[in-house]
């Protein structure tokens, strides 16, 4: 336990009490005053760093989600090599089925 003078101590403390074990108490007071602010200022941060890594979260699991469905859709086909000058048609027409113009 370090020892405190009583210019130190709070205003109202300073007035009544100037026993060592008075002194001593008022001193841990305020240092118990110290670190709550401290724990309450690290508590704010942390409860930002969480509310941050939840939207991240949330953005990486809706990024899956859109690679997961896009990964269930049908692909295209695979293409033979580059498209021919002069492709062979469809379909030969037959002259008795045509139809007179």
């Amino acid at each position: 336990m370090s020892a405190t003078s009583v210019e130190d101590l709070p205003g109202r403390t300073r007035a009544t009490c100037r026993s060592p074990g008075c002194v001593d108490l008022a001193f841990r007071a305020k240092t118990a005053e110290r670190q709550l602010t401290d724990a309450r200022e690290e508590i704010a941060a942390l409860k930002a760093e969480v509310m941050s890594l939840k939207e991240t979260n949330k953005a990486l699991l809706e990024r899956i989600d859109e690679l997961e469905r896009a990964g269930k859709r049908q692909a295209s086909p695979f293409s033979k090599g580059p498209p021919k000058k002069k492709p062979k048609p469809l379909r030969q027409v037959d002259q008795r089925h045509s139809v007179p113009s």
